[in-house]
């Protein structure tokens, strides 16, 4: 099971390159201890934790690297509730 998926056809590909490290493999770690899983394709993530959902990333998300990270630790602890 890997915990953090993305495709480099998704629209945040780009952003995560700019990233650093650190912040993506915190958001890994975090992933695996709430057992939640993140596959990013096109404009779209499915979120695997209690239930299986499709969302579609938000423009908010897409405004720098920051903004997804601070988005993707959100959907991370909302997984199960």
């Amino acid at each position: 099971m890997e915990s953090l998926t993305i495709r480099t056809n998704s629209v945040v590909a780009p952003l995560i390159v700019g990233s650093t490290l650190v912040e993506c493999s915190r958001i890994k770690r975090l992933a695996t201890q709430k057992v939640v899983e993140l596959h990013f394709a096109e404009n779209y993530v499915r979120i695997i934790g209690e239930k299986c959902r499709k969302v579609i990333v938000p423009q908010k998300a897409l405004k720098d690297g920051a903004a997804l990270i601070a988005w993707m630790e959100e959907r991370i602890n909302k997984a199960w509730t």
